[in-house]
């Protein structure tokens, strides 16, 4: 019983995640976390296919439990945030706003850079 109940609520939070990629406000990546973590305890089978998946080793495994990453990944990073927050950036007339994107966006560098380590 405990098994299936951690499998539908695995699904309901992954088809949450799913639609908050389109809906604004709506967290996927943390309820895709949420969803790997209830499929991984609901059966030592399916937590095994979900430690031997290329994509968990790839993006989780090496990024985040052994903290490693190639200087291309990092570049990537900085450049996809750098985008991002150079939208709000040209779209805005406000000079206080401009400058807090600036300060977040080296923020960001330094903080990937030291957790990191490189």
């Amino acid at each position: 019983m405990k098994k299936y109940l951690y499998i539908s609520t695995g699904a309901l939070s992954f088809a949450i995640g799913t639609i908050g990629i389109w809906v604004p406000g709506l967290p996927t990546t943390p309820l895709y976390l949420l969803a790997a973590f209830l499929w991984g305890k609901s059966s030592p089978r399916l937590h095994n296919y979900l430690m031997e998946n290329k994509f968990y080793n790839k993006y989780v495994q090496k990024t985040f439990v052994e903290k490693k990453m190639t200087n291309a990944g990092l570049v990537k990073i900085h450049l996809l945030v750098l985008c991002f927050m150079a939208i709000p950036f040209f779209l805005t007339s406000y000079l206080w706003l401009k400058i807090l994107l600036i300060i977040c966006f080296f923020i960001h560098v330094i903080a990937i850079r030291w957790y990191f380590k490189k």
